[in-house]
């Protein structure tokens, strides 16, 4: 089990608004209680969740996006205000999608020069003359790419994934164009056909250079990586606090059919997430309790740990 010390302060988890983050959080969460630690989940935007890891008012970050949060991550990581617990199994890739129908309705798809002509099928707009963008809470830096490349666009911009869902459904139903942020590996991977929006391809002067790629003036003129890395993270005193945690979470490397399957179980299936962790949890036994050996040994009682079903 956890010894004393690690057992008496509580393990604060950041908690995001989608639904593959919430997912593996629970995982990790039930793990943890289940050799002897407290858990908080504390729900964060992922513009405000840098700020209290630095500070260690949250102590972990299990899924950390290159394609959005890259920028940060490296700034804290310089700092030495969190540790990197590693990196996920998984490749990702943040971008514009479209389902496979709107081709026929865009000629030039997936070539993104193609929106400047299509762009109002996307209906819904303020701007007559423009077509709708739409997004969840994250900042994605969509704007400055609408700004950089010259896209007749605006932005809606949801409160979470569940709304960013509804959306979808609701347009494929109907078979109506919709241009959407995406995300992969995702649920939706398995359940609509549809295709990213390809952009100038990415590079790190894109985003920091304004004179680098085809708009000389302005940054952000380019796509997000197409295989984007996916890290765990955490305060920096974390390690030290509670080591046998920090291994666990070092041992986790989700891969992409991991992350589909946790979404699924949310989106499809309709598991909450916390039933939808226990459900992976009793799925993937021998998985789960890999995590527990080695330098775990001394502060857990591998033989009577099991998950709590809650």
């Amino acid at each position: 089990m956890a010894n004393h010390t690690e057992r008496n302060a509580p393990i604060v988890i950041a908690i995001n608004n989608w639904s593959s983050q919430i997912v593996l959080s629970e995982v990790y969460r039930n793990v943890l209680e289940s050799v002897g630690y407290r858990v908080i989940f504390a729900p964060i935007d992922i513009t405000e969740q840098w700020g209290a890891l630095g500070r260690g008012r949250i102590h972990v970050q299990v899924e950390v996006w290159e394609g959005s949060q890259s920028l940060r991550f490296q700034q804290m990581l310089a700092k030495k205000l969190i540790v990197s617990a590693g990196t996920h199994r998984a490749t990702t890739h943040e971008e514009w999608w479209y389902p496979d129908y709107v081709t026929d309705l865009c000629p030039g798809l997936p070539d993104w020069k193609a929106l400047r002509k299509c762009a109002t099928i996307f209906k819904g707009s303020p701007d007559p003359d423009k077509g709708l963008y739409i997004t969840g809470p994250w900042d994605k830096y969509e704007q400055f790419k609408i700004l950089a490349l010259d896209l007749p666009f605006t932005i809606k911009r949801l409160t979470n994934s569940i709304e960013l869902r509804v959306e979808i459904k609701k347009h494929i139903e109907a078979k109506r164009p919709i241009l959407i942020h995406n995300w992969t590996p995702n649920w939706i991977d398995n359940y609509y056909p549809g295709q990213f929006v390809e952009f100038p391809p990415y590079s790190k002067e894109c985003v920091m250079n304004p004179a680098w790629g085809i708009n000389p003036d302005l940054a952000y003129d380019c796509g997000n990586p197409k295989d984007g890395w996916l890290k765990k993270v955490v305060w920096h005193g974390f390690p030290t606090q509670w080591p046998c945690a920090y291994n666990i979470l070092q041992k986790i490397e989700a891969r992409n059919s991991m992350i589909e399957e946790l979404s699924n179980l949310v989106n499809i299936e309709g598991y909450t997430p916390r039933q939808a962790a226990v459900k992976w949890l009793e799925t993937h036994p021998q998985k789960w309790r890999s995590w527990l050996e080695g330098k775990c040994k001394s502060h857990m009682d591998l033989t009577s740990g099991s998950t709590n079903s809650r």
